[in-house]
C-alpha cells in the first residue's frame, strides 16, 4: 500500500511538471513573440514527443495524446 502512495505522488509531480513546461512556458513565451496558433502547435508537438516512449503506443494513442494536448491548450487560452 505504501508503494502505491509513493508511486502516485511521483506521477502527480511528473504530470504537473510536464504541464508547467508544455502549457505554462511553451505556450506563453512563444505566444508573446509570434502568435497563439504557433504556440499551440509547438506545445502540442512537445507534448506528443514526450509521450512517444510510452509502452504499447500506437496510432490511436498518438491521436488521443494530440487531442488531449489541444484541449489542454484551449483551456489555457
Amino acid at each position: 500500500m505504501h508503494l502505491v502512495v509513493i508511486i502516485s505522488i511521483g506521477w502527480i509531480i511528473q504530470g504537473a511538471s510536464e504541464e508547467l513546461v508544455t502549457r505554462g512556458w511553451m505556450m506563453n513565451v512563444p505566444e508573446k513573440r509570434y502568435n497563439t496558433t504557433f504556440a499551440v502547435i509547438l506545445s502540442l508537438s512537445l507534448f506528443a514527443l514526450l509521450h512517444l516512449e510510452n509502452p504499447n503506443i500506437d496510432l490511436i494513442s498518438i491521436i488521443n495524446i494530440i487531442l488531449v494536448g489541444l484541449v489542454f491548450s484551449l483551456y489555457v487560452i
